[in-house]
This record gives structure tokens, C-alpha cells and sequence, in this order.
């Protein structure tokens, strides 16, 4: 489903069922216009928003924003550009609790769709 993305956009990708007590691991794939590239100083995935709903509680991360990234980090695609990145909610959510959890990530105008997932207590979860 990542590898459909063939114009500006953002996607996302998760597991149905996570665990409080494992990682809970969303990955995504990203392509920016080549002006929107140079408005976000050429780093992208700096500024990609992560945000976490379990209702009655949100927040909103910058979850790569203090991390290093190489030339080949980044795909020059012919007027516009794209990554892939993957990361542990848990490391930068502000709660951690089971119940029904949705997940939504952008980057300037984009935003990705949305993934809903089911946290529970104890270690089997879908990956």
C-alpha cells in the first residue's frame, strides 16, 4: 500500500491490534512537491506531525524532528521528492493506555489517512 504513493501525498500504515507492553510501530510513505521540499529546508521528515487520539486524550508530536538524516534519506523523483520512515508511538506518545486509538501524520498540507487501532493489555497483539 506505501509503494502506491506516486504524487504529493502522505500514507500511512499500522497494525489493527497493539500492546501496551510492545512497541507499536507505524511506518509511512511521503512525496512533497519540489517548492513545498525547499519551504521545509530540504529535511521533510522533520517536520512530519504525529497525532495520537484515545478520546478523551490527544496530542500532537514532532517525533523526527531533532533526528539526523543522510542524502539518501530522501528520493529525488523529477520535481518532487519522498521518504519512508517508521517509528514506536510509544516513544513519543504523551499517554499510554488501552482503548481504541487513531493515528493520523502530516507534513505542510498533507495529511495522511487515518489508522485506528486497538491497544490492549497484555502481549499478543497483531503485527
Amino acid at each position: 500500500r506505501l509503494q502506491s504513493l506516486s504524487e504529493p501525498g502522505i500514507t500511512i500504515c499500522g497494525p489493527k491490534t497493539a500492546s501496551l507492553e510492545n512497541s507499536f510501530t507505524i511506518s509511512g510513505r511521503f512525496i512533497v512537491s519540489e517548492k513545498e521540499f525547499r519551504r521545509l529546508g530540504g529535511s521533510p521528515h522533520r517536520d512530519l506531525v504525529l497525532t495520537v487520539l484515545r478520546a478523551p486524550m490527544y496530542g500532537s508530536y514532532h517525533p523526527l524532528k531533532g533526528c539526523m538524516f543522510f542524502k539518501d534519506d530522501i528520493q529525488n523523483l523529477a520535481g518532487a521528492y519522498g521518504g519512508w520512515f517508521s517509528l514506536d508511538v510509544w516513544a513519543y506518545s504523551g499517554f499510554r493506555f488501552a482503548g481504541v486509538h487513531h493515528l493520523r501524520v502530516s507534513l505542510g498540507e498533507a495529511l495522511s489517512n487515518v489508522i485506528e487501532t486497538n491497544v490492549v493489555a497484555g502481549i499478543s497483539a497483531d503485527v
